[in-house]
């Protein structure tokens, strides 16, 4: 099964906590995927929209995970 866009931005989010932005590849992701850096490419424009889609996901999930504790 491909990719799914939220695992493509977790991977590199991964990828830009471990190395840094500068360091994250998206060749790295696409490998540890299987998929093409086109396929990347074509999700979210640039590297740039790739990390940016990724620290709306880790957002996301933090704001899940706080909402979840506040209504325990």
């Amino acid at each position: 099964m491909p990719a799914t866009r939220d695992e493509i931005a977790a991977a590199f989010g991964q990828q830009a906590q471990r190395y840094g932005y500068r360091r994250a590849s998206v060749g790295d992701v696409a490998r540890a995927l299987h998929i093409s850096k086109q396929t990347i490419y074509e999700q979210f424009g640039s590297k740039r929209g790739l990390y940016r889609a990724s620290v709306e996901l880790w957002a996301a999930r933090q704001r899940q995970r706080v909402e979840s504790l506040l209504t325990e």
